[in-house]
């Protein structure tokens, strides 16, 4: 599992200013954080949104800054 950059309080941050409405609906049951260490699936899902955010490129861009923000992958 990937480490979580930075405090969890600064990754709520990051997501929350993902301008989607289906992002945000999803969010509770998509994002998992334990001890600092990411579920696989949610990098996937949040990875997935950077790529496509369906269909809005202002959604798949913030979550693209987000995913750079809170996910140590290089």
């Amino acid at each position: 599992m990937p480490s979580l950059k930075g405090s969890p309080s600064k990754a709520q941050a990051a997501l929350a200013a993902v301008p989607h409405k289906r992002f945000q609906d999803a969010l509770p049951g998509h994002w998992r954080v334990d001890d600092g260490r990411i579920d696989g699936r949610s990098v996937c899902w949040l990875f997935c949104w950077a790529k496509t955010g369906m269909g809005s490129v202002a959604a798949a861009e913030a979550a693209e800054r987000a995913f750079d923000e809170v996910v140590d992958i290089p």
